[in-house]
Protein backbone atom coordinates (compact mmCIF):
# COMPACT_ATOMS: atom_id res chain seq x y z
CA UNK A 1 0.00 0.00 0.00
CA UNK A 2 0.96 3.69 -0.72
CA UNK A 3 1.50 6.01 2.40
CA UNK A 4 -0.91 8.30 0.80
CA UNK A 5 -3.52 5.21 0.75
CA UNK A 6 -3.36 4.72 4.36
CA UNK A 7 -6.61 6.78 5.49
CA UNK A 8 -8.77 5.51 2.85
CA UNK A 9 -10.81 3.13 3.97
CA UNK A 10 -11.75 5.85 6.67
CA UNK A 11 -12.23 8.62 4.98
CA UNK A 12 -14.43 6.45 2.84
CA UNK A 13 -16.67 5.38 5.82
CA UNK A 14 -16.84 8.75 6.69
CA UNK A 15 -17.85 10.53 3.65
CA UNK A 16 -18.78 8.66 0.84
CA UNK A 17 -22.66 8.84 -0.06
CA UNK A 18 -22.73 5.08 -0.83
CA UNK A 19 -21.00 4.22 2.50
CA UNK A 20 -23.61 2.32 4.94
CA UNK A 21 -24.02 2.82 8.63
CA UNK A 22 -22.28 -0.45 10.64
CA UNK A 23 -20.05 -1.91 7.24
CA UNK A 24 -16.42 -2.52 7.65
CA UNK A 25 -14.52 -0.75 4.67
CA UNK A 26 -10.91 -1.66 4.09
CA UNK A 27 -8.15 -2.17 1.39
CA UNK A 28 -9.31 -4.26 -1.51
CA UNK A 29 -6.34 -6.72 -1.56
CA UNK A 30 -6.96 -8.54 1.31
CA UNK A 31 -6.60 -5.29 3.53
CA UNK A 32 -3.20 -4.52 3.01
CA UNK A 33 -3.31 -2.51 -0.34
CA UNK A 34 -5.61 -1.16 -2.82
CA UNK A 35 -8.68 1.28 -2.98
CA UNK A 36 -11.85 1.18 0.15
CA UNK A 37 -14.02 -1.64 -0.36
CA UNK A 38 -17.00 -3.45 1.93
CA UNK A 39 -15.64 -6.17 3.80
CA UNK A 40 -18.12 -9.00 4.67
CA UNK A 41 -18.27 -9.13 8.42
CA UNK A 42 -20.69 -10.25 11.00
CA UNK A 43 -20.36 -8.44 14.57
CA UNK A 44 -19.72 -10.58 17.42
CA UNK A 45 -22.49 -11.10 19.73
CA UNK A 46 -20.94 -8.91 22.58
CA UNK A 47 -20.58 -6.48 20.84
CA UNK A 48 -24.12 -5.53 21.08
CA UNK A 49 -24.29 -6.29 24.23
CA UNK A 50 -25.44 -3.28 26.38
CA UNK A 51 -24.72 -4.91 29.74
CA UNK A 52 -21.11 -5.51 28.49
CA UNK A 53 -20.92 -1.66 27.25
CA UNK A 54 -21.84 0.00 30.46
CA UNK A 55 -19.19 -2.28 32.49
CA UNK A 56 -16.81 -1.15 30.07
CA UNK A 57 -17.38 2.72 29.98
Amino acid sequence: METWQGALSVLFAAVAEQAVAGNIYEPEENGFGGYPSLTPTQLQNNALNENLDKSLW
